[in-house]
């Protein structure tokens, strides 16, 4: 099997999948996918893990969900040792080429990525990346380009809105003048849809020029034909199915739907065991690092969630796990989450017939506010809330072991201090607060930490005994209670109760503190 030389990533924004011909019947016809699909193997039931860029984006760099690479809410970034696409690339030797005009934000920081070109700029992609080639034309390359052209506002030039192309209600005009459209802030009227997916078709169609530029400047530098070419979107989009557009972070409100969850994802070039092949195999963003470290021949990180993508070669691997539940995590309104609203979860898993999405938040008895069936037909909801509770729990227990260097056996190894202070004295004395304590049958945790730490728990021993992990890094509480007496009695028994701090920045942990709950004596 011929193997690949080089690495082209490209992820196009809010781009959904359905209204590609490639993908779905009745959608456009993009000559540059059709030239893809012909040399590639196209995924059908590909979907994404977030309904906004960010964590989707670095789910596809690590092989991992959100909950465990840690970017979940506005400003998160990874741990610096992380394994990601970028970093394993570079190590095999390859050229690393970033064409992401967002990557010098805090969530990609830690991805490997060198700082983008001089001159990038929406629609200049093709041209910049072209002369990023000829400047070392004999390095073999990875490179990551990300498109915005379907993203808001809709039949526009990227982020930029020149002028309104249709009259009609504040809905209408403002998804083709506004990046965002925050729910509430407008008023769409009966028929808009089809005007809405005429701009939107646009933009889908202006994506499709803009990678035949791409594949033209393969193909005239003789590279075509020794790259391996990814296509992928970051997520999907609302256009008006459940009563807004846009997504998490246009609309400021997160939803787990297919129309966003479901998204485009075709392989293309040398090792595709069937080119222009199709699979029907349910496959998310994480399966992408997993099939490109066996395929190119790196060294596997020693954590992953993604199982790899069949039809690309070796042909042993035709039979990969076939992946029984897909999950889902996304904050409530993207990277437009307020800041008192940055811990709650908004959670879904999917078996392939059934969508279930929850919505935790801090405080609630059970951590579970409300448990919802998105999509499908559902008859087994409790086994999915219980597949969906131990994945919440193997994701904080996973977190923590990266947190403490277990990504690589290059990875960062904790400090661990003498005294609880020496994590907290760190920090200026404002925001060393950070205290468990036991009041009138309440039981409540605050901290009041600007810098980026984490707080480990343990209760109880043995079979009686839970455990997890949480961020911590603006203020904040978490209370539990109050209890009634007997309840308050019952709790005693989970004792001890266990606590650390975890600080991620200078890479020290704390030792445990701990305290006991006394029974009432009436």
């Amino acid at each position: 099997m011929e193997r690949p030389r080089n690495l082209l990533l490209i992820s196009a924004d809010s781009l959904r999948v359905d209204r590609l011909a490639v993908f779905r019947t009745g959608g456009l016809e993009l000559d540059a996918l059709d030239r893809l699909a012909a040399r590639g193997v196209t995924y059908r039931r590909a979907q994404a893990v977030t309904p906004w860029t960010a964590p989707a984006m670095v789910s596809v760099f690590t092989g991992l969900y959100p909950p465990s690479h840690g970017v979940q809410v506005r400003d998160d970034t990874t741990p610096q040792a992380l394994p990601t696409l970028a970093r394993l690339a570079e190590d095999a030797g390859l050229r690393v080429g970033n064409f992401s005009f967002f990557s010098g934000i805090s969530y990609f920081r830690n991805l490997g990525l060198p700082p983008a070109p001089e001159g990038l700029a929406y629609g200049r992609e093709p041209e910049v990346f072209a002369r990023w080639l000829d400047e070392r034309p004999d390095d073999d390359f990875f490179a990551w380009i990300h498109l915005l052209e379907p993203h808001l506002p809709y039949g526009a030039d990227g982020y930029r809105a020149k002028e309104l192309q249709i009259e009609g209600s504040s809905g209408l005009e403002a998804t083709q003048l506004k990046a965002t459209v925050p729910v509430g802030t407008a008023e769409f009227a009966p028929g808009d849809r089809e005007p809405l997916l005429e701009l939107y078709d646009r933009d889908v169609r202006r994506l499709g020029d803009r990678l035949m530029d791409l594949l033209e400047a393969l193909t005239e530098r003789g590279l075509l034909e020794s790259t391996l070419i990814v296509f992928v979107a970051d997520h999907g989009e609302e256009l008006l199915e459940d009563g807004w557009v846009g997504h998490a972070s246009t609309a400021a409100e997160a939803k787990l739907i297919p129309e966003v969850l479901d998204i485009p994802l075709l392989v293309s070039g040398p090792g595709v065991l069937e080119p222009g092949s199709t699979s029907e195999a349910r496959v998310q963003q994480i399966d992408l690092l997993p099939a490109l470290v066996r395929l190119f021949d790196w060294p596997a990180p020693n954590v992953l969630d993604g199982f790899g993508l069949p039809g690309l070669g070796p042909r042993r691997w035709r039979s990969l796990p076939e992946r029984s539940r897909s999950f889902f995590d996304t904050s409530v309104g993207g990277n437009l989450t307020p800041a008192e609203r940055s811990f709650e979860r908004l959670q879904g898993i999917s078996d392939g017939r059934c969508l279930v999405r929850s919505r935790t938040a801090p405080g609630s008895a059970e951590g579970v506010d409300s448990l919802e069936v998105v999509a499908g037909g559902c008859d087994r909801v409790a086994d999915l809330r219980k597949d969906l509770d131990a994945w919440r729990r193997d994701q904080a227990a996973q977190r923590l072991s990266l947190l403490e260097g277990g990504a690589s056996s290059a990875g960062p190894d904790l400090q661990q201090v003498e005294s609880f202070a020496e994590v907290l004295d760190a920090l200026p004395a404002d925001r060393a607060l950070l205290r468990w304590p036991e009041v009138g049958g309440l039981i409540s945790l605050e901290w009041n930490l600007e810098e980026p730490a984490w707080i480990q728990y343990e209760v109880g021993q043995g079979l009686l005994s839970v455990d997890g992990v949480f961020r911590a890094d603006k203020p904040g509480s978490i209370a539990f209670g109050p209890f009634p007496e007997g309840f308050w009695n019952d709790l005693a028994g989970y004792n001890p109760f266990r606590y650390r701090v975890i600080h991620e920045e200078l890479q020290q942990r704390s030792p445990w503190q701990e305290f006991r709950l006394e029974k009432t004596t009436r």
